[in-house]
């Protein structure tokens, strides 16, 4: 598959696909700008449209989703200046242009955002929303009825403050909602995974731990399992449950890495984890409670970073990974 050569520096992008295209939105080092390419077989590489964020500047964290109409939107943080407060900016594409469904919030918001869509294409979007003076989580939905935004749980439902220095915040959307969030509080780091059960929400009972990154949450209805890793103090940490969340295993490989960035695929029944390793990417999956390097390979790419998987119909899956100067992001199918 071509890689996608960029001109300067990647500072962040974020790997999604639907149906037979494969879309990166990103954004470089040397300005705001955040924009969304496609790939598509026979043609290439190409940026759908302008900038999504237009002429807003002082970004600070993006999120990226696809409904199952193809749909495609994007959420944003702003930084606040002294001239303007920080924002939660969200806009959606329309096949010509990007247009804005924020929810017009006025609140101080945090660094942290995350974007789900369930399979009734409801929108969530997770941030921080500064109360006094500590940020706490907020969790907001859109139920497709343009910039409608409701609120699902109260922010005081979230420990500590959420204003950490870790990658991302973990969310699900099916079969239920749940958020894992790392807190400070009483200047000790914590984490906590909590799960809407209707009049309440309530913590799954998974361990805390200390500063977890690359967050990432998947469900699996027809296995009735709910798979939960990330990576903490150079190690990558993969759990599982039962949907009910009565019981967490973990199935983690016993290594430990040099790099914080992760992620997961349940694909064919195996369970991927790719990760950044001293320079080089690898990928393991699991087999009857052991982890195996694919095709008996250790490095699966060298000099690389940041790896993402995205499914690829039923043909296999995509995985991603950044060269180490930041310009060339490597991407193959896998079948």
């Amino acid at each position: 598959m071509p890689s996608f050569k960029l001109s300067s520096r990647l500072k962040k992008y974020i790997l999604k696909t639907y149906k037979r295209n494969i879309y990166v939105a990103y954004q470089m080092e040397d300005n705001d700008t955040i924009k969304v390419a496609s790939f598509i077989e026979n043609i290439g590489w190409f940026d759908i449209s302008t900038a999504v964020n237009d002429n807003i500047t002082d970004i600070s964290c993006f999120d990226f989703a696809i409904n199952s109409k193809g749909e495609l939107y994007i959420v944003f943080t702003t930084k606040s200046t002294s001239d303007f407060p920080s924002e939660l900016i969200v806009r959606k594409f329309n096949s010509r242009k990007w247009i804005d469904v924020s929810p017009k919030l006025r609140d101080n918001v945090g660094f942290l955002v995350n974007i789900s869509v369930d399979h009734k294409d409801n929108l969530y979007v997770a941030y921080l929303k500064k109360i006094g003076y500590e940020y706490k989580v907020n969790f907001i939905v859109n139920r497709g009825y343009g910039t409608t935004w409701n609120s699902i749980v109260d922010s005081n439902v979230f420990k500590g403050t959420a204003d950490v220095d870790v990658l991302s915040i973990g969310v699900i959307s099916e079969p239920f909602l749940g958020i894992f969030y790392n807190y400070k509080l009483n200047d000790y780091m914590n984490s906590e995974f909590i799960i809407d059960k209707g009049k309440t929400w309530s913590n799954v009972n998974i361990q805390s731990v200390n500063m977890a990154n690359s967050v990432k949450i998947l469900s699996d209805v027809k296995s009735d399992q709910i798979i939960l890793s990330y990576v903490t103090k150079d190690r990558p940490i993969v759990s599982i449950s039962t949907l009910q969340c009565d019981k967490w295993q973990n199935v983690s490989p016993n290594i430990k890495i040099k790099g914080v960035v992760s992620d997961i695929l349940k694909y064919s029944n195996d369970l991927l984890l790719t990760f950044e390793d001293d320079n080089n990417v690898r990928l393991i999956y699991l087999n009857s409670n052991n982890w195996y390097f694919l095709n008996e390979s250790e490095i699966f790419q060298k000099s690389a970073c940041k790896p993402q998987f995205a499914q690829y119909q039923k043909k296999g899956f995509v995985l991603s990974c950044l060269s180490l100067d930041f310009k060339v992001l490597f991407l193959k199918l896998i079948r």
